[in-house]
């Protein structure tokens, strides 16, 4: 029973560690929506900063809307129909 509550703490502390690793790295918030394959799909992430923010939010709204690997390429390849980012 022990190993498990350590085990369990041990856990947390690495998971509370690397959460707070990732917020002091991103420093910038974008929404990106995009238009593809008749589709329109936002979404939003966090990156170190606006290019990374932009991309990471592309990438998961084109996983969505495409079915392939050359469908996914051809979505990331899509100018967005905007863009909007902050500083959290």
């Amino acid at each position: 029973m022990q190993r498990v509550i350590i085990g369990t703490l041990a856990a947390m502390v690495f998971v509370g560690t690397l959460v707070m690793a990732l917020a002091r790295e991103a420093n910038v918030e974008c929404e990106v929506c995009i238009e593809f394959g008749g589709q329109h799909v936002c979404r939003t992430n966090l990156g170190a900063d606006r290019g990374a923010a932009i991309q990471g939010a592309t990438a998961a709204a084109c996983s969505i809307m495409s079915d392939g690997v050359t469908r996914g390429i051809q979505c990331s390849s899509t100018p967005p129909k905007s863009v909007r980012c902050d500083s959290p």
